[in-house]
């Protein structure tokens, strides 16, 4: 499977409430694998927020970034 949005930025949409969108920040020295039609991001850092311990899911249908529950 081809993800839709490579080699593009993917649309993000806002939450409710005009909430924040839940969207990781940019990182490196991270992990990402594709099951189905949801990518997962863990780990990595960035020299701004340092490390990053939080599980992001990616759903490649509606482009839409979610925290993963454990």
């Amino acid at each position: 499977m081809q993800c839709p949005c490579a080699g593009q930025s993917c649309p993000v949409r806002p939450t409710i409430r005009g909430q924040p969108p839940v969207v990781p920040y940019m990182r490196y020295g991270h992990s990402t694998v594709l099951i189905d039609d949801t990518v997962f991001l863990w780990d990595g850092r960035n020299d701004t927020e340092g490390a990053c311990n939080v599980l992001y899911a990616f759903d490649v249908n509606p482009h839409k970034w979610s925290t993963a529950e454990c």
